[in-house]
């Protein structure tokens, strides 16, 4: 597949974990706001700076999790199920270390949110690259196929 195509499927599975992000991040905005720490986090101390900021990271990271997939089903077969288990294995391990005390000795402030976040992304896209690739495995297919018949 070409980087183009990766990039282009990249982008469309990351648009409704951007959305998914941003709403965790509106009923999060209270505890968000008003964290009374020095190093707050990624996007600042407003709701809205990390809606910006989540929502480059969530899409790179569909460009990532999209190349990945590839990467993963050529060289060792897998298909959407094994990739969806992989992504949520990485997200409960991500997940369990923001609820370890190794922050100044505390848990990770932003626990709920970055939680969320993984899971979010882990079953956001570890349900929608697989699908985008098969579909677009299937247009490829299809377009062979008309090709075969118009000559």
């Amino acid at each position: 597949m070409s980087s183009l195509d990766t990039i282009r499927r990249g982008l469309i599975a990351g648009v409704p974990v951007c959305l998914i992000v941003a709403a965790i991040i509106l009923v999060r905005t209270d505890a968000i706001e008003s964290a009374d720490i020095e190093a707050v986090g990624l996007g600042g101390q407003t709701a809205a700076g990390w809606v910006g900021t989540w929502t480059i990271i969530t899409l790179t990271f569909g460009v990532v999790s999209t190349a990945a997939y590839d990467y993963m089903s050529k060289k060792w077969g897998w298909n959407g199920s094994e990739y969806l288990s992989f992504a949520v294995s990485l997200a409960v391990a991500l997940s369990s270390v923001a609820f370890l005390q190794i922050y100044s000795g505390e848990m990770h402030p932003f626990r709920a949110e970055y939680s969320a976040f993984n899971f979010a992304y882990a079953f956001g896209f570890g349900c929608a690259v697989p699908i985008l690739a098969a579909g677009h495995s299937d247009q490829k297919i299809v377009g062979a196929k008309r090709n075969q018949t118009t000559q």
